[in-house]
């Protein structure tokens, strides 16, 4: 059983290091890319999203958390905790159906990764009515007139 996950290794780029990332299900073939559709509460999402997260250092956060942590052999005992892949883990369902071979991650860099993070966020809920499966949840502020905002 092959247990490789896609990364794109010529957008790692070590002198930028704030970016924002999606994980993603699909099949690469010959360097061809094939996305997995998912089924969301008001639309397919035909990118097949799974979690869109954020880092100030990509090596660290990316190499060093995400992957291992989605890893069939990671132990929550003793790896790393990334989130993603504790509520991956937390399901049997998840890695049969989206096995850790047809992983993908996408790497966009940016100023700004909290602020874009939370765009991307806001604007997946607004398109299929919830979140991207493996993420927990939108961080809201409130305002001091008692209004919440996305940060």
């Amino acid at each position: 059983m092959e247990t490789r996950m896609y990364i794109d290794f010529y957008k790692l780029q070590i002198e930028q290091d704030k970016a924002i990332y999606k994980l993603f299900a699909g099949v690469v073939e010959d360097e061809i890319i094939s996305l997995i559709p998912i089924r969301r509460f008001i639309k397919d999402d035909l990118y097949g999203t799974l979690y869109i997260g954020r880092s100030s250092s990509v090596i660290k956060r990316i190499l060093g958390s995400l992957v291992p942590t989605l890893h069939p052999g990671w132990y929550p005992s003793t790896d790393s905790k990334h989130p993603c892949g504790k509520k991956f883990h937390s399901n049997p369902i998840f890695s049969k159906i989206f096995p850790y071979k047809n992983l993908l991650v996408e790497i966009i860099y940016c100023e700004s990764p909290y602020a874009m993070e939370k765009r991307h966020l806001a604007k997946y809920e607004k398109e299929f009515g919830d979140l991207p499966v493996l993420n927990s949840k939108i961080e809201m502020k409130r305002s001091s007139t008692g209004i919440y905002s996305i940060l």
